[in-house]
């Protein structure tokens, strides 16, 4: 997981919490909602300066845009969206993997 992923899950968790939407948040940013929305997927780079300004918004610490907590949901979320790109042989050596892994084996 990258930085890049830290803070777009942050980014979408703070923004939820204060029950924003991203038309409202991204109004509030300055910018258009597509682009808060691509930097909530970790699909666009987040600038220093505007988490800065994400910081502002939502009353946190730097520290607490990088702060990598409980992102199952995320994972879940990313990994579900690998899983659908992969055709059947892919999911078929992936589904192996994780019985091996399951089972003690490699």
């Amino acid at each position: 997981m990258n930085v890049n992923t830290i803070i777009a899950g942050n980014l979408k968790r703070y923004r939820e919490k204060c029950g924003m939407t991203q038309e409202d948040a991204a109004k509030l940013l300055e910018i258009k909602p597509q682009n808060l929305s691509s930097m909530e997927r970790g699909k666009r780079t987040i600038s220093y300066s505007m988490v800065d300004k994400i910081c502002k918004l939502f009353a946190v610490s730097p520290e607490e845009m990088f702060h990598l907590n409980d992102h199952t949901e995320m994972i879940e979320e990313m990994l579900h969206d690998e899983i659908t790109k992969m055709d059947k042989s892919g999911k078929a050596k992936l589904y192996s993997y994780a019985v091996a892994i399951n089972s003690g084996k490699e």
